[in-house]
């Protein structure tokens, strides 16, 4: 488990995913703002990744340079392979990397989150669909009601 991973994220998502029989009204009215809510958190967790992405790119830029200048400067015959070896070993671009990691690893686990909330959305409208066609077939329902005097 990550810093990012908040088990309390975990189980507010859980409530947000659950139905509540009894209450479908209340689940209707409530499908909207969790889309929303969680819409939101996957776009700071994708701002986050594609952010940490570009950090870890550029210091892996700078990475190279630094490290075929030392190389060229050392008088040793430099080679794509021996400059990625050295980048890809040093503790600021595996820091990176970790940090991009963590950020993708969040962004995917919201996206979870979001897609849940939509599969509950599209169960809540099949629920609807279902409740009033068992209430057509209903005669209690269909029985005319007699005038107010």
């Amino acid at each position: 488990m990550t810093p990012l991973h908040d088990t309390s994220l975990d189980e507010y998502a859980r409530e947000c995913v659950q139905i509540d029989r009894h209450d479908l009204q209340g689940e209707f009215m409530r499908v909207a703002a969790d889309l929303a809510y969680w819409n939101e958190q996957y776009a700071v967790a994708y701002g986050a990744h594609t952010r940490s992405k570009l950090e870890a790119e550029r210091i892996e830029a700078e990475l190279r340079i630094a490290v075929r200048e030392r190389l060229e400067d050392a008088g040793k015959k430099t080679t794509e392979s021996m400059v990625d070896a050295n980048v890809t070993r040093h503790k600021t671009y595996l820091a990176a990397r970790a940090a991009q990691i963590d950020a993708e690893e969040a962004k995917v686990r919201l996206g979870g989150y979001l897609d849940a909330i939509r599969a509950k959305r599209e169960m809540l409208i099949s629920l609807g669909a279902m409740v009033r066609s068992e209430m057509r077939a209903d005669p209690t329902i269909l029985e005319p009601r007699p005038a107010p005097l």
